[in-house]
């Protein structure tokens, strides 16, 4: 190169901080679980007004959204995507967002409705 240049031809390395606190130290999974905890207050209105039937029907919601996730994590590389923590907070939305009276058929008569709980939940997970 020319020796009369009066700068340098590469700027000088930038040193990048020891510590970043972007978003105060949140990350998405404690996002979500700071939106399901903050569902709790929903689920107790409607554990109250509808009592067992809302507890069967957002607990089989959740539970088959759950189980069918941890199931589909293992498989192929778009299951690693599946964050259990979203998934918990899509089922319990999903779950408070589905009818009370779902989970009321659970004896033997003609028509059963109750299935549909947990294939919604199973569902939510595909």
């Amino acid at each position: 190169m020319d020796a009369t240049l009066p700068f340098s031809p590469e700027p000088p390395p930038i040193e990048a901080p020891e510590t970043v606190l972007l978003h105060s130290g949140m990350s998405v999974p404690t996002v979500f679980i700071t939106y399901a905890s903050g569902a709790i207050f929903p689920m107790t209105a409607g554990f109250a007004l509808y009592g067992w039937r809302a507890i069967i029907a957002v607990g089989l919601v959740v539970f088959s959204a759950m189980t069918t996730a941890v199931v589909w994590r293992r498989i192929g590389l778009r299951g690693g995507q599946i964050r259990v923590a979203h998934m918990l907070w899509l089922s319990i939305v999903l779950g408070l967002m589905l009818p009370a009276h779902l989970a009321t058929n659970l004896q033997g008569d003609a028509s059963q409705v109750w299935p549909i709980l947990p294939a919604a939940g199973r569902r939510l997970s595909f």
